[in-house]
């Protein structure tokens, strides 16, 4: 699934927040609608490339920035669980890489 499951604004600028299928989770993504969106960008990656790459770079999260940068935001998590309420999908969801002994 290349295609966002839901498009929202994002309430920063005139930017938009995507949401994306991203290994049987949700992961949203805010983006510019002034440029290509991931989703348009198939000739050269996939939105899942896109985030196997920015997850390489930074901790996973369930939300990026317009950079590609973990972010956390209380409104667009609140349209995420809206997304998962209706699609079943949960949201992305990050272990804690300390080891306890």
């Amino acid at each position: 699934m290349n295609k966002p499951l839901a498009t929202f604004p994002a309430g920063i600028k005139d930017y938009i927040f995507n949401v994306y299928y991203y290994r049987l989770q949700l992961v949203g993504v805010i983006e510019d609608p002034n440029f290509l969106q991931l989703h348009e960008l198939d000739k050269y990656l996939t939105p899942t490339s896109y985030i196997d790459w920015r997850f390489s770079v930074h901790w996973p999260a369930p939300i990026l920035d317009v950079y590609g940068n973990p972010i956390k935001s209380e409104e667009l998590l609140q349209l995420l669980y809206q997304v998962s309420a209706k699609t079943g999908w949960p949201l992305l969801t990050i272990k804690s890489s300390r080891k306890y002994f």
